[in-house]
């Protein structure tokens, strides 16, 4: 005897023929008889069948030799199965599965049949039949089997109504429920989605209910990718890294991330806990999803303090944003554009479009200095590095970071500003060149010095050159907009004219201004004093800074300030550049 099956049993079920039914319609010890009907164009083979059936005590059989009058019977009667013959007039065992299914009846049927053909076995199957069956052999064994099938197919569509019902239960209890609401089953297909759900996410129940591969995370963030909930079931490592507050107790998880909702983007909270069978067996995952962005707001940043800080950022001419702990732009200046050529939404929209404009030497750079801030939260200040805007031009920012934290001081993001710096650094490359002419001059000099001490005839044709030199020297940072100064201890020994002129000094007075008077008090700890000659220098090789300064009639003006060291063997000089704002 040859039984093909249609999908694997994953329920054990009782393997002896004799063992009566159970069945949620009982009554005390007393099973419901189930109502079969049978169908079979020989008559002998119907009396027999329904003898074998029915000896069991836990079937009532009903007998028809015509699938017409069959399918007449299923309008005006209620079965709880079928068995069906093949090779019958007017109409085949499969295409009396076929009407049955399409139907939308999906009463357990077994076809049982003498014709053994695999292209009937698959197309039996393919219909829809619970169990194929050969007739053949011995009655009493090849009828033991068909009643295990029956009872098999029967147990089973019993605990597939049972499930429909509890998974409807549950969508009617979670539909009351005044948060977003959805569970999955273990296989992580979507089995209930509430009225919130479809709020939030503009997904209608209809159009998620029973899908798998992580679907239901694509309306929240975007991709199909394990969530919260999916930790219920198994565990993905790095799941929790998307969320800026998470928390397990026990089997439940607690969870705070920021969505990209049809609403935009907010800052939601996550609560996920397995769901239980009547036995105990965890049968699939629940989560809630809440709104709690104004809470949040409150927590994060005062209201009113969050909005001065958007209105000064948005006449601001350097390049503001906001990032959230996942990475996401949560507000953006409207600068972006003058400095990137790229709207503020786009940003917001995109979030990625920030990591795709820097230019490609320096991303390893920028990603090593902000990669820090994802676990420890600090900020950082003065990143210079490159962009390439929208037009394909190449700009220098100087980008600067501060973290911002809740009342709780939990971290909740990074403020960032990008300033312009491309015309700074343009100046600073020019004044590197002309720095490396004074160093060449300077080497120069020394040579002729040396000369001079050997040469005795040379002398006053060699003093005379370097007046000259010194002349050149002084027409070289003459050449300059910005304010030159060349610094020796305290005493400024080159100025041009733009230099006077800012500090307000006349060509007879420039030795009235001194080394401290560039040097603001905010910038002493970045420089150092030579005790021997008691010059003030930058502990670096080169400074720039920002201060406000004092002309000769007291008035206050800033200015950028940019110094450079020149070491040589006899002295220490400073060129000095000055800008005003």
């Amino acid at each position: 005897m040859q039984i093909y099956q249609k999908i694997p049993d994953e329920i054990r079920y009782p393997s002896c023929t004799s063992r009566i039914i159970s069945s949620p319609y009982h009554t005390g010890d007393t099973p419901t008889t189930k109502q079969i009907l049978y169908v079979d164009d020989e008559e002998i083979l119907l009396e027999v069948g329904k003898l074998f059936i029915e000896r069991s005590g836990a079937f009532h059989v009903t007998t028809c030799n015509n699938p017409l009058k069959a399918l007449e019977l299923l309008t005006y009667n209620s079965f709880d199965a079928i068995v069906s013959d093949y090779e019958m007039p007017d109409m085949n065992g499969i295409q009396l599965l076929k009407q049955v299914r399409e139907t939308k009846n999906q009463i357990p049927f077994i076809i049982f049949t003498g014709r053994g053909r695999e292209e009937v076995v698959i197309a039996a199957l393919n219909e829809g039949a619970d169990f194929y069956i050969q007739k053949g052999g011995e009655n009493r064994s090849q009828f033991a089997e068909l009643v295990h099938k029956i009872t098999v197919s029967i147990q089973r569509q019993e605990v597939l109504l049972a499930l429909q019902e509890s998974e409807k239960r549950l969508s009617n209890i979670l539909a009351a429920l005044p948060y977003a609401t959805f569970a999955i089953d273990t296989d992580h297909r979507v089995i209930a989605w509430n009225k919130m759900m479809e709020q939030m996410t503009g997904i209608c129940e209809s159009d998620i209910i029973g899908k798998g591969d992580f679907s239901y995370s694509v309306p929240l963030t975007g991709k199909a990718e394990p969530g919260i909930i999916d930790l219920i079931l198994k565990d993905y490592p790095g799941v929790e890294d998307y969320y800026a507050e998470f928390r397990q107790e026990e089997n439940i998880i607690t969870a705070e991330r920021y969505l990209s909702l049809p609403s935009g983007y907010r800052y939601v909270r996550i609560r996920a806990a397995p769901l239980y069978s009547s036995f105990g067996q965890v049968i699939g995952a629940i989560a809630t999803i809440r709104d709690i962005s104004d809470n949040f707001m409150d927590e994060a940043l005062d209201r009113n303090s969050f909005e001065m800080y958007k209105q000064i950022a948005n006449i601001s001419p350097d390049w503001e944003y906001w990032e959230n702990p996942a990475g996401d732009v949560m507000y953006c200046s409207p600068s972006s554009l003058t400095i990137t050529g790229y709207l503020p939404e786009e940003f917001t929209k995109t979030p990625s479009l920030l990591h795709h404009i820097i230019h490609p030497e320096d991303r390893e750079r920028v990603y090593q200095a902000q990669n820090p801030i994802e676990s420890t939260h600090s900020g950082y200040s003065h990143l210079q590095f490159r962009i390439i805007t929208r037009n394909g031009e190449v700009r220098w920012l100087l980008q600067l970071c501060t973290p911002v934290y809740r009342m709780n001081r939990s971290f909740i993001g990074k403020i960032i500003s990008n300033r312009d710096i491309t015309d700074r650094i343009e100046l600073q490359e020019r004044l590197v060149q002309t720095l490396g002419f004074l160093k060449q001059e300077q080497e120069l000099t020394i040579r002729f010095q040396r000369m001079l001490a050997t040469k005795n005839e040379f002398a006053l044709t060699t003093i005379l050159e370097l007046r000259e030199l010194e002349h050149v020297i002084q027409s070289c940072i003459d050449f300059f907009d910005d304010g030159i100064a060349i610094v020796k201890g305290q005493t400024i020994i080159h100025c041009n004219s733009r230099f006077r002129e800012i500090f307000g000094n006349s060509m007879d007075k420039s030795d009235k201004i001194t080394l401290q008077d560039c040097i603001p008090i905010s910038i002493h700890e970045q420089v150092i004093k030579f005790d021997d000659d008691s010059t003030v220098y930058p502990k670096r090789n080169s400074l720039s800074f920002f201060g406000t300064y004092k002309k000769s009639d007291g008035t206050l003006f800033p200015a950028s300030v940019t110094m450079k060291r020149i070491i040589s063997q006899r002295s220490n000089l400073l060129a000095l550049s000055i800008k005003t704002i």
